[in-house]
């Protein structure tokens, strides 16, 4: 646990503002360049996942030069429960680099974990161990708007060189549901599909000229100093509850594996990755009902000034695409940019582009 910072309650109000990201900053900050060793976001394959089940989780930790700084990250889970009295989304044991709490993943810029068996008692709707018979019962965890409840996940930054820090990611544990009819539970179990992370499929840039381009993985963008780009990030466009079709490839709240098999029939039927529909317990009405995700996309980049830092498509409206404009430097030289998005889920995915700046 070398990597956590010692002082837990620095940390503690240092993660409470990375946890936040997907928020707007003060205005006072531009959390949209990369000014140093940044751990710029966290992506876990399956975004959403069983106790028991293996999770690889990734890194997209970057320097100013686009590269990916000496050092590494060092993951653990923490199973820590939150008292009810304490401010923050999680525990503050889970940043006490000497609680029993934590337990180490492993150390590299991508690791592989087993989700905590005891994760639905924990951080879930199911009923926590009783460890003290002379304590009352623990209540079970509230879940997020979503419907869905969260794993602690920490992260120890450690930089060769500059300050280290500890960051929070909290990864979507699949827990059914409790506290509901057989009916309501088993409905909920036949028809509701996992998250899948979202993916940037397209990245377009238009020029001030009016030309557009296309940009294909791996390809470099070429601009003028001081030019500015209108860059438009697209994602899978998603069928609506109703309109999913066998054969399609997506296992939708709408198919059951004895009907579409080529679809649903897999252990983990395939989502698709843009702006999902699914299954929400409306917890006052007792009943399920049909949601959409929201998308935000966050934008990042070693030099340069975009228009706004983080844009998307809230969960009232629907969409495949969000845009940004991006002002190349005054200096030449290469530029690396990147958009993350992610969905209100807990999903998340990212894309990296080299732009040469010249006169």
């Amino acid at each position: 646990m070398d990597l956590l910072s010692a002082n837990a309650a620095r940390a503690y109000a240092w993660t409470l503002t990375l946890a936040f990201g997907a928020c707007v900053p003060d205005v006072d900050t531009d959390d949209a360049t990369v000014t140093g060793p940044s751990l710029l976001a966290i992506q876990a394959e399956p975004a959403e996942a069983k106790v028991g089940e293996q999770v690889v989780y990734r890194g997209l930790f970057k320097d100013t030069s686009g590269g990916t700084p000496a050092g590494r990250l060092s993951w653990f889970y923490c199973s820590a429960r939150k008292p009810a009295a304490e401010l923050g989304p999680v525990s503050r044991d889970c940043f006490d680099a000497e609680s029993d709490q934590l337990h180490r993943i492993g150390n590299d810029l991508e690791v592989q974990g087993t989700m905590p068996i005891d994760g639905c008692s924990l951080f879930g709707p199911n009923p926590p161990l009783q460890t003290d018979k002379d304590a009352p019962a623990g209540r079970p965890a509230d879940p997020d708007p979503t419907g869905g409840y969260k794993q602690p996940v920490i992260v120890g930054v450690a930089p060769a060189q500059g300050k280290g820090g500890t960051v929070l990611y909290e990864q979507r544990l699949l827990c059914g549901l409790a506290g509901v009819s057989p009916k309501v539970s088993g409905d909920f179990n036949q028809r509701y599909r996992r998250n899948v992370n979202p993916r940037i499929d397209g990245l377009d840039a238009a020029r001030e000229s009016g030309a557009r381009v296309s940009l294909a993985d791996g390809e470099v963008l070429s601009a003028r100093a001081g030019e500015t780009l209108a860059l438009t990030a697209r994602w899978p466009s998603c069928p609506r509850e109703g309109e999913a079709m066998c054969g399609d490839g997506i296992c939708g709240i709408d198919e059951l594996s004895a009907e579409c098999k080529d679809d649903c029939a897999k252990a983990v039927p395939p989502g698709c990755a843009g702006q999902e529909d699914y299954l929400w317990l409306d917890v006052q009405e007792g009943q399920l009902g049909t949601r959409h995700e929201s998308i935000s996309v966050a934008w990042y980049a070693t030099a340069g000034v975009y228009a706004d830092e983080r844009t998307g498509v809230p969960e009232a409206e629907r969409s495949d695409h969000t845009s940004n404009e991006w002002t190349a430097p005054h200096q030449a030289g290469e530029v690396t940019l990147w958009t993350v998005i992610r969905d209100s889920r807990g999903g998340v995915g990212f894309r990296e582009i080299k732009v040469n700046v010249g006169p």
